[in-house]
């Protein structure tokens, strides 16, 4: 029996213990979208928007949390006290580490704080519930400190003291690790309590219906554990933990159970049926795109809110799967050619071997030209309960054909396979596989694309997909799907490609039209964006608020990316412009302050040599905002363009048209301060 583990059930605890009483959501004080990556906090936290600069705070009531880094790859190996919710190491001076996360290693990094300002001693229980799933903690004051370098902000001057950590707690059980939730009880006496929680986003995966793991595995072994209708989480040991159980969700499912043998197919005339599901494609955002499809609206980035756009990227990083099994090898409805486990790839090929590591491959993509295109895991990497590799062979092959980087479960987005769709089960869904549908934890399914928004003919078969950012033709980005289309088999009536590339990856703006991106080297099965720190918030804000502009609120400045010079990733972002406003970006090293500078209605919040982004003048449109993209490595001057270098503070600020009174006039938004890397 797999063990289901969905946004609201409790993991087993890391210890188990009765002293720290946040044992759920109730307790939690629910702060809404402080934080795109915090989700709720109990009420003795304060939420930090940015690290403080230079010493920690303290305070008499409560503990402080921030985030430390984004999307940190590690450098060198990095010892911890907690990770997977199995290994722990115990609370206490000299303990040995949990584990060692290995360098390349990505990770997102918090710290929570409490140090008291008058106080003797102060006792609190602490909580926080996160976006992504918690992979490791640190509570330990040596290796506190030998993280700091790589997991502390550059603004914040540490702590040398001895006791920074949770050593003095006498209780073995005061730390609790769930899946997104963290937990502790924090004593603080004459020395300060520390806990550094580390976060990544956990690569959930389906296989394809009779792999050698699956169910319906015709030639059993007695390693079947995984249901092809179920979203399973990666290495959590051997026994698959579900993230999606179909019986839960859909519910549309085919047999529980191991032993469940191969697909019973149905078939009735040139058409055929199963009463599996098969679950081909996932992608878990943070947006419920269904109300902004139905109005028939372009879904622009900079329309979106920060805290909604969580899952969704641009096309620069990926990691694929290809097809193991060739849809050559559905070639009829009967008995002995039922399911194609024994046949490779459509070029020959055999993924997923521990000399190939090729279950899985990373790319990395600029534009269209391939940047990056390597192997990445074989299937153990993917999953120990994958055993074993298909080092002997096909009979031994595991075929990935979804993949995504798990987040709450809250908008789950799948398609079917078209020989799995279900149909004899619940024919009133009239599930097909060219369609998205959302997942709804206890309720029906709801469709939210069909084939012909994505420019598909009926009864093509969407392969893989993943929401993403993608170019519009007004220059802005906006909300897109990227996919690929099963090969054609002889089993079904239609043509299951639509005529279009298996090889190949497309992408639709949701209008009835797509294009290709870029052919690759064999059937494309599944798909993952990511990114790398640069979809985080940077910056503090000043001179806030700007003097209103014509629509009556104070425009706005932001800043997305990241803070490391040589990741070069950072959009300024403007909002709560004028429509059709033009504008650009001002820069330099130093504020300053002076109230309507050449008749503006605005206030100009930097001095000294100010730099213009004058080559990247927008307009804003109807929604009032602009995102520019800027280049570190050339920051406008007086005298031209110099890099930004590490260590180094500058002001941005946006200059705008603007009205008063019928008058065309100009104004500003507020600034924004970024210390670089």
């Amino acid at each position: 029996m797999n063990t289901r583990f969905t946004r609201d059930s409790r993991r087993k605890p890391l210890v188990s213990r009765s002293i720290v009483p946040l044992s759920g959501l109730a307790l939690f004080a629910l702060t809404g979208w402080a934080s795109a990556d915090v989700k709720a906090h109990s009420s003795n936290i304060t939420l930090l928007s940015a690290p403080p600069s230079g010493a920690l705070p303290t305070s008499d009531v409560t503990a402080f949390l921030f985030k430390e880094r984004s999307r940190r790859v590690l450098a060198i190996p990095i010892e911890v006290d907690s990770v997977s919710m199995e290994s722990y190491a115990p609370v206490g001076s000299g303990s040995s580490p949990a584990a060692v996360l290995p360098a390349g290693t990505v990770v997102s990094s918090y710290l929570i704080h409490a140090d008291t300002s008058t106080l003797s001693s102060l006792d609190l229980s602490v909580g926080v519930l996160f976006d992504e799933p918690i992979v490791a903690l640190i509570w330990d004051r040596t290796r506190l400190a030998a993280s700091d370098a790589q997991l502390g902000a550059p603004s914040v001057v540490y702590p040398t003291e001895s006791y920074r950590g949770l050593e003095d707690i006498l209780e073995p059980d005061s730390v609790e690790q769930w899946m997104r939730r963290a937990s502790a009880r924090m004593q603080v006496g004459a020395q300060m309590d520390q806990l550094r929680i580390l976060t990544a986003p956990s690569l959930a995966f389906s296989l394809d219906r009779s792999s050698d793991c699956e169910f319906r595995d015709p030639n059993a072994d007695g390693d079947e554990t995984i249901d092809c209708g179920d979203i399973v989480l990666e290495s959590l040991g051997t026994t698959p933990g579900v993230f999606l159980d179909d019986e839960e969700h859909l519910p549309v499912h085919g047999p529980s159970a191991p032993g469940a043998g191969p697909p019973t197919w149905i078939c009735s005339g040139s058409s055929v049926f199963t009463r599996t599901l098969d679950i081909d494609a996932i992608d878990d955002i943070g947006l419920n795109i269904k109300p902004l499809i139905d109005q028939q609206q372009t879904i622009f980035r900079d329309q979106v809110p920060l805290d909604q756009r969580g899952g969704i990227y641009d096309t620069s990083y990926f990691l694929i799967s290809y097809d193991d099994d060739g849809d050559e090898g559905w070639t009829a409805c009967t008995p002995s050619e039922r399911t194609p486990v024994e046949s490779s790839s459509p070029v020959g090929a055999t993924y997923g071997t521990t000399g190939g590591r090729d279950e899985l491959w990373r790319l990395e993509l600029a534009g269209s030209t391939v940047v990056t295109l390597a192997p990445e895991r074989d299937e153990l990497d993917v999953h120990r309960g994958l055993a074993p590799n298909p080092d002997a062979g096909d009979l031994d092959d595991d075929d990935v054909d979804a993949l995504d980087w798990l987040r709450d479960g809250e908008f789950v987005y799948f398609s079917v396979d078209s020989e799995g769709e279900g149909h004899s089960m619940f024919p009133s869904l009239d599930m097909e596989a060219g369609e998205i549908w959302r997942a709804r934890p206890g309720m029906l399914p709801e469709r939210v694309l069909t084939p012909a928004q994505l420019g598909l003919p009926d009864g093509t078969d969407i392969d893989a997909f993943e929401f993403a950012w993608v170019p519009h033709f007004s220059g802005s980005m906006a909300l897109g799907l990227v996919f690929s289309v099963d090969g054609d088999d002889l089993i079904t009536l239609e043509d299951e490609s639509g005529t279009f590339d298996p090889k190949a990856l497309y992408a639709s703006l949701l209008d009835g039209t797509n294009a290709p991106i870029l052919t690759l080297g064999d059937d494309v099965d599944a798909i993952a964006l990511y990114t790398i720190e640069c979809e985080d918030p940077i910056g503090t804000r000043y001179c806030t608020p700007a003097v209103p502009n014509s629509t009556g609120a104070p425009g706005v400045i932001g800043a997305i990316g990241s803070t490391e010079v040589d990741l070069n990733c950072v959009r300024l972002i403007a909002s709560d412009l004028p429509p059709f406003s033009a504008g650009f970006f001002i820069v330099s090293r130093t504020r300053g302050f002076i109230v309507g500078p050449g008749g503006s209605a605005g206030n100009l919040c930097v001095a000294g040599a100010i730099g213009r982004y004058a080559s990247a003048i927008f307009v804003t449109g109807a929604s009032g905002t602009a995102t520019v993209p800027i280049d570190l490595g050339l920051t406008p001057t007086p005298t031209g363009p110099v890099p930004i270098a590490p260590g180094e503070t500058w002001n941005f600020q946006c200059w705008h048209r603007d009205s008063v009174g019928g008058s065309t006039t100009s104004n500003f938004t507020d600034a924004l301060e970024i210390t670089f890397e």
